[in-house]
């Protein structure tokens, strides 16, 4: 009996995948984020830059070491847009980045050891926004908070649980908590209104919680 082929039926509604690559599309074939916004515009954050897709060409916002403008090279964990616009971003080694669809700049937020004010730790891990247009960051060193408004950064820290600084990941949920993994391995909940930390679950032994 011979064999039955399988074909995509026709009235299938959906069209054929496109594909999109570098030249003359995006910046990099490496992508880390996605992000649709508020406009309806695509947004992939690349190794090499920032694109913006229209649904019919990109518009790129590469890496250039001789413009102060730009962003870095390099990975990136977050994007996300906040309550005014903005689209936020961190690296994994040069802090956080804010950017302005509207005037296509972009603002570097760094450590600075003589500014109390400043980023904690270029080392970041993610970033979610609240509903008040708070950041908050999460970094090798603790969790941050920016209030873009006065662009100063609260630092918080697990008094009780140091390893527990060391954030891995984060989120937030529909109440403006946050939920993290940290580097001792387990699951922490902070309330954003009261700054207090909640130990919900522990892995287990290892540093890694996808070895537990």
């Amino acid at each position: 009996m011979a064999a039955k082929c399988i074909a995509q039926d026709k009235s299938f509604p959906f069209p054929p995948f496109e594909k999109i690559a570098t030249s003359p599309g995006i910046s990099s074939n490496e992508i880390y984020e996605i992000l649709l916004d508020k406009k309806g515009f695509l947004w992939l954050l690349t190794f090499n830059g920032l694109n913006r897709y229209d649904g019919y060409s990109f518009k790129n916002y590469k890496y250039d070491p001789s413009d102060s403008n730009s962003i870095t090279a390099g990975m990136f964990y977050s994007l996300e847009q906040d309550n005014k616009g903005l689209l936020w971003m961190n690296s994994e080694s040069q802090g956080i980045y804010s950017f302005n669809p509207m005037t296509g700049k972009f603002i570097n937020y760094r450590h600075d050891r003589h500014n109390i004010n400043s980023l904690r730790d270029d080392l970041t891990t993610g970033l979610v926004t609240d509903k008040a247009g708070n950041i908050w960051i999460a970094t090798l060193s603790g969790l941050d908070k920016l209030n873009p408004e006065t662009n100063k950064f609260t630092h918080f820290e697990n008094l009780n649980h140091p390893g527990k600084n060391y954030v891995t990941a984060i989120s937030i949920d529909e109440d403006d908590n946050l939920w993290m993994t940290t580097e001792r391995p387990g699951t922490d909940y902070f309330n954003t209104k009261t700054g207090k930390f909640i130990e919900h679950f522990n892995f287990g032994s290892s540093s890694t919680p996808g070895d537990d």
